[in-house]
């Protein structure tokens, strides 16, 4: 709970500093002042764990960033992800099987650099990083269960975005997101290893 709480205050102080006054805007479309971007996508959620199961599949992806650019083409400010595979496959000593009653969820929350070399065009570099939750989730309809791990992720990403506005713009964005997290099995710690890519559309204020 601690990790979550601190990354939560990281998220508002980068924001806050974030939203510091831009230059003068003389323009429209120019990456300054207060960015909001949202995705939606699909990625692919893979998990490693400590004894080499590992659950993977097709995943939606959804992303909300928010925060504001100190200087023109730089911003920075907090973001938050949310990817599920539904009925992920199962593979251990080469053997694959599909968990239909089993969902695969991975949320991560943290700070954020967006960087567009160049402010009036739409080619940008992103990085991410802060915590991350793992959650593996069985549902029968006659039994339930859930198992949760936490840790830190890692993150980047390249996309494009074409405006449609003075201050709008749509694009599309390649991710790259990777979680070590931790959880307690009784007196035993077992630790996961989680990739996400994913490709996404975007909407962005900018």
């Amino acid at each position: 709970m601690h990790r979550a709480r601190f990354a939560i205050a990281l998220v508002v102080t980068v924001a806050a500093l974030s939203s510091s006054p831009s230059p003068a805007r003389a323009e429209g479309e120019v990456h300054d002042g207060f960015q909001f971007r949202g995705a939606v996508g699909f990625g692919y959620l893979s998990d490693t764990g400590s004894n080499q199961a590992s659950l993977h599949g097709w995943a939606p992806a959804l992303e909300v960033y928010l925060g504001g650019t100190p200087v023109r083409g730089l911003a920075i400010g907090g973001f938050l992800n949310g990817a599920s595979a539904i009925g992920p496959s199962a593979t251990f000593n080469g053997t694959t099987v599909n968990f239909g009653t089993t969902d695969l969820t991975l949320v991560t929350l943290g700070p954020y650099i967006d960087y567009y070399p160049n402010p009036r065009k739409g080619f940008h570099i992103l990085g991410t990083l802060g915590f991350a939750r793992l959650t593996a989730s069985y549902n029968d309809g006659g039994f339930a269960a859930s198992d949760s791990a936490t840790g830190f992720t890692v993150g980047g990403g390249i996309g494009y975005d074409w405006w449609v506005g003075r201050d709008w713009s749509i694009g599309i964005l390649g991710r790259f997101a990777f979680a070590d997290t931790s959880r307690n099995v009784g007196p035993v710690s077992v630790s996961d290893s989680t990739v996400l890519p994913s490709v996404l559309f975007s909407f962005s204020y900018n």
